[in-house]
């Protein structure tokens, strides 16, 4: 499976494959209090974990050839920081890393931290991520707030909004 598949995936349909897993689990668990709150959602862990699945699911169902390591928790090289997602691709000529960060509290100013880390390490020589992508969920209805994020300033980083209900 070519690189840009998993990209045009990760940019296209992965947010629409999150949203559809969590809104079904708030369906079915609407009436259980110790996982939802009227005034809460789901946390990060949790979005990045489903996120993690369907990387997986997809990759196992359009892949034949074992190109891809998904991994959480990555440093990146030469940051403080770690990505909650890291897929490697083997280009048959090195790897080609592609971080993925998540937020799910509904504050534009930790998505933009997100989106400044990425464009941060995006913008040194040699970065250790050649894509990176700030995913974030935000409530049909509630988005707002959404429209005080920062547009990424480096190529390859971009933003991904995962719409839930």
């Amino acid at each position: 499976m070519p690189l840009q598949e998993m990209n045009d995936y990760i940019s296209n349909n992965l947010s629409n494959d999150v949203a559809l897993y969590l809104n079904r689990k708030v369906q079915n668990f609407h009436n259980v209090a110790q996982y939802y709150s009227p005034s809460g959602y789901f946390n990060e862990y949790t979005v990045q974990a489903v996120a993690f699945q369907c990387i997986n699911a997809w990759i196992t169902a359009n892949e034949n050839i074992n190109h891809y390591l998904v991994r959480t928790e990555v440093a990146y090289g030469g940051f403080a920081n770690r990505a909650d997602i890291m897929i490697t691709y083997d280009t048959g000529n090195g790897a080609h890393n592609i971080a993925l960060e998540f937020k799910a509290n509904f504050s534009a100013a930790s998505v933009n931290e997100d989106v400044d880390l990425l464009d941060a390490i995006r913008g040194v020589q040699n970065p250790p991520i050649d894509d990176g992508y700030a995913c974030y969920i935000i409530r049909f209805g509630h988005g707002g707030w959404a429209d005080q994020i920062d547009e990424p300033l480096q190529d390859g980083v971009a933003l991904v909004p995962i719409l839930v209900d």
